[in-house]
């Protein structure tokens, strides 16, 4: 969604934002033609005006790849926690099958407790 809107204020900056400096450089470019008796400052302005658009291209371009970039991460940290999930619901099955096959439920009493540790469970419940 953020990146969504992002791409959205981006195109739209980038179109008005290029039509309005277009239209600056060409009314900075006629006064200087005419012989404008601050050309040497408005060329100056001119330059100033194109190098802080340039930087704000410059800037969205950055934000966007920070934000594919934070992304992939999040995508990335949300299939570690997924992939954990089946990891603990598969050891809490194979302790529960192991206890059913020894008929020795005593050994995994405390599985619930023992998740954050999986060598634990493995020393509990092995066969």
């Amino acid at each position: 969604m953020l990146r969504d809107r992002f791409k959205e204020f981006a195109r739209d900056t980038e179109s008005i934002g290029q039509e309005r400096v277009a239209v600056v450089n060409e009314v900075c470019d006629r006064l200087i033609s005419s012989g404008h008796s601050d050309a040497a400052v408005i060329a100056e302005w001119k330059d100033t005006i194109n190098e802080l658009w340039a930087d704000l291209l410059e800037m969205i371009d950055t934000r966007t790849q920070m934000l594919a970039a934070s992304y992939e991460l999040f995508k990335f940290y949300n299939d570690c926690k997924e992939l954990l999930e089946r990891i603990r619901v598969s050891l809490y099955r194979s302790c529960h099958h192991i206890i059913h096959l020894r008929t020795m439920p005593s050994l995994c009493i405390s599985f619930t407790g023992c998740s954050s540790s999986a060598v634990t469970f493995l020393t509990k419940c092995s066969v």
